[in-house]
């Protein structure tokens, strides 16, 4: 995919469709990604860690998306890829937080181009706990090291042939009483001629390969949106 752009305006073009994101770019690397936060509360940090996994299309109006979502949520393969993200978090998540806070089913997130079923975790931190800490604790994520961790850590060194580079990795910021950072999943690597644009999707038991190659094109699209309207733009 060629443009003539820098990442600066490819940030601010994925930034607006998504309000329910965050953009970060990091000199010429973009992520647009939901994110876990570090945040005071009443003196003390609270941790929140927002599982997004299930994906599906928007509709093209009100009614096939509220098919699309109602598919998605009755949906057994993409109910089993999501409780594998949170049965990850809330194992990691209990090690680092006192009482854990979440709802009991997942619901529905609408972004631009998707939906996704979504699933909120919060817990307030125990003493000494550092950012270090939690980043050591909770990444890799489920959705770019699979799950149970170890295992499929594992089998992803044995298959992958190639280096991730920035892609899959922990991206954010550290302030003095609060943090922000996200898993580089749904990310683009920026060039003066050239953009490399990185997505993917959780293969579980029923997953159906033609599916899942579809549904990353899918995830593709809001940066192809991006670029080609930079690249089109005076």
């Amino acid at each position: 995919m060629n443009c003539t752009r820098s990442s600066s305006p490819v940030s601010r073009a994925l930034s607006g469709p998504d309000p329910t994101t965050c953009v970060y770019s990091c000199q010429l690397f973009v992520v647009p990604t939901p994110v876990a936060t570090i945040s005071p509360f009443n003196g003390r940090p609270i941790l929140r860690s927002d599982c997004m996994a299930g994906t599906t299309r928007r509709g093209e109006n009100g009614r096939s998306d509220r098919t699309r979502a109602d598919a998605l949520l009755a949906s057994a393969k993409d109910r089993l890829e999501h409780s594998y993200v949170v049965e990850a978090v809330l194992h990691d998540m209990v090690k680092l937080c006192g009482r854990l806070d979440t709802v009991p089913e997942p619901r529905i997130v609408q972004l631009a181009t998707l939906q996704h079923l979504f699933c909120p975790i919060t817990g307030r931190l125990r003493d000494g706990i550092t950012v270090g800490d939690i980043l050591h604790q909770l990444h890799p994520t489920p959705a770019v090291g699979g799950w149970p961790r170890a295992d499929a850590l594992a089998l992803i060194r044995n298959l992958e042939t190639c280096s991730r580079g920035w892609y899959a990795a922990p991206v954010g910021w550290v302030g003095t009483e609060d943090a922000e950072f996200a898993v580089a999943i749904r990310s683009a690597l920026v060039s003066d001629t050239d953009v490399i644009v990185f997505a993917g999707a959780g293969i579980v038991a029923g997953s159906v390969p033609e599916h899942e190659w579809q549904e990353t094109d899918d995830k593709l699209q809001a940066f192809v949106h991006a670029v080609n309207a930079q690249a089109t733009r005076p």
